[in-house]
């Protein structure tokens, strides 16, 4: 920060003192290690959970999206064997992905269009709409809801631990594709 006020002085466009001058930072959290789910594990989580819940860990499992562009996926932005991530829902508000690299499509495995076909059944079959509405507004559901309305109980009493929703993601770059895929 000071190098910028320090910049912003020398090229005529802050007259004044550096007001970092001087400033400490608080110290950070050390880094912890975070948790990447095994596909034994994630298998295990999908098979306690109900079709809306199951298809939320299987995007994340399988497509690896963060949780804002899961969010912001629509039943139109899945075709031709992929997802399309246009939009990311974060809070009450969407807006367009982070960069051009983030829509290029995603393409879904077997398992995970299985397993989006069983959760499309049973929201009616839709062409378009938000994958997770919210009942009360014209909105997805935030995944924190999913995990706490569909998903908490039952890892509870099933004995099966919760690392959140980007242990999921982080699993993908840790399961070998040669390892052979499990049946659900």
């Amino acid at each position: 920060m000071s190098g910028i006020y320090t910049w912003a002085r020398n090229h005529g466009h802050f007259d004044g003192a550096n007001p970092i001058v001087g400033v400490k930072l608080p110290k950070a959290r050390g880094a912890s290690e975070t948790y990447a789910y095994d596909l034994r594990e994630e298998l295990a989580i999908m098979n306690v959970l109900e079709p809306m819940a199951k298809a939320a860990i299987a995007v994340a499992s399988f497509a690896g999206l963060a949780r804002a562009e899961m969010r912001g996926l629509r039943w139109e932005d899945r075709k031709d064997g992929n997802l399309y991530v246009r939009r990311n829902v974060w809070g009450a508000t969407v807006k367009e992905t982070k960069n051009e690299y983030r829509e290029a499509p995603v393409p879904i495995i077997p398992q995970l269009a299985e397993i989006l076909d069983e959760y499309w059944e049973t929201c009616g079959r839709p062409a378009e709409g938000w994958i997770w509405p919210s009942p009360v507004r014209d909105l997805s559901l935030d995944f924190i809801h999913i995990y706490r309305k569909h998903i908490r109980e039952r890892l509870q009493k099933a004995k099966l631990p919760w690392y959140g929703w980007h242990a999921f993601r982080r699993g993908l770059a840790t399961n070998p594709p040669t390892s052979g895929f499990p049946t659900l």
